[in-house]
């Protein structure tokens, strides 16, 4: 019984693994281009759900600017 699940918590490290591979693969071959529209992306999705738990408006543009290299710096420590 303890032998099965071993042998099943290995299977999930390797298959977890293996996702993390491909993850890291498909933003390291996109061009900067790309991955700056990826980020842009991100950024408007946090502001937009700022906007709505703060009933706020915030300049997208700016947010755009100041948060774009801390989130790009982010998401290389992250991979």
């Amino acid at each position: 019984m303890k032998q099965n699940k071993i042998i099943r918590r290995r299977r999930i490290f390797l298959i977890l693994i293996i996702i993390w591979l491909c993850v890291i693969f498909i933003f390291s071959s996109q061009s900067g281009e790309e991955s700056g529209n990826t980020s842009s992306r991100l950024i408007l999705g946090i502001v937009n759900i700022y906007e709505k738990i703060t009933n706020t408006i915030v300049d997208k543009d700016l947010a755009i600017e100041k948060l774009s290299y801390p989130i790009r710096k982010l998401a290389h420590f992250t991979e």
